[in-house]
């Protein structure tokens, strides 16, 4: 499952691509915000990472492996900062009502997102000389990717022929059966590994957070904060 890794990973790419192609990759890099171009480039060189990597093991080529698994201690501060902060100006820039519902359950959802990255990521350095966590905890760290690109893929292609739009939190729904599925990939290869099973969690409480932090007080009054903070 690991060997095949890659393949999933430039599938994700494509979708990343075709998804943000619009509101993203068409407009002119000038007519677009230097937040979001400081967000998009280290995510791409991330995700660039991960489908590199696996490869370079697999091939033998570990000198490689381990020169480029340097230089994301300083490529992921990047990409974990820059994805917080654009966690922070969404929630100012895309809805009518920043403190309804459906804003504070996707403010929510954006820092579960940042927290999967850094707690994953953390978990992979810390297991480097163990490649069965190593690998699986790398991996990991692309699942907060797929929900924005399918779901605008499914916005900006599908939905002009009828496919219909799902909710955020459906959405997410569906991209939950991914860690379930890598789950069962690795009790089906004999044994099941920690880091799937971490990743199963935290995406529960992603999903279960979303419907339930929007009606607490505490987190109503952290977006209102949040919102006088960046604008």
């Amino acid at each position: 499952m690991i060997r095949s890794a890659p393949w999933y990973l430039i599938a994700l790419l494509l979708i990343v691509v075709a998804g943000f192609w619009k509101s993203y990759f068409a407009i002119p890099p000038e007519d677009t915000l230097a937040t979001l171009h400081a967000h998009a480039i280290p995510l791409l060189l991330w995700l660039g990472m991960l489908i590199v990597q696996p490869w370079l093991i697999h091939s033998g080529n570990r000198k490689w492996h381990r020169v480029i698994g340097k230089t994301s201690f300083a490529l992921f501060p990047i990409v974990a900062v820059t994805t917080t902060y654009i966690v922070f100006q969404d929630l100012g820039r895309n809805y009518d009502d920043p403190l309804g519902e459906i804003a504070l359950g996707n403010f929510f959802s954006g820092f579960v997102h940042v927290a999967i990255l850094v707690a994953f990521y953390g978990m992979a350095i810390y297991h480097r000389r163990n490649l069965n966590l190593h690998a699986r905890y790398m991996l990991s760290t692309a699942l907060p990717l797929v929900t924005p690109g399918v779901f605008r893929v499914i916005i900006f292609w599908l939905a002009d022929f009828g496919f219909p739009v799902p909710s955020a939190f459906t959405m997410m729904t569906i991209v939950g059966i991914i860690p379930l599925a890598l789950v069962a990939i690795d009790k089906l290869n004999g044994r099941i590994f920690p880091p799937f099973v971490y990743l199963t969690v935290a995406w529960s409480i992603n999903l279960a957070g979303y419907k339930i932090v929007p009606f607490i007080d505490w987190w109503q009054d952290f977006a209102s904060w949040s919102l006088r903070l960046i604008t």
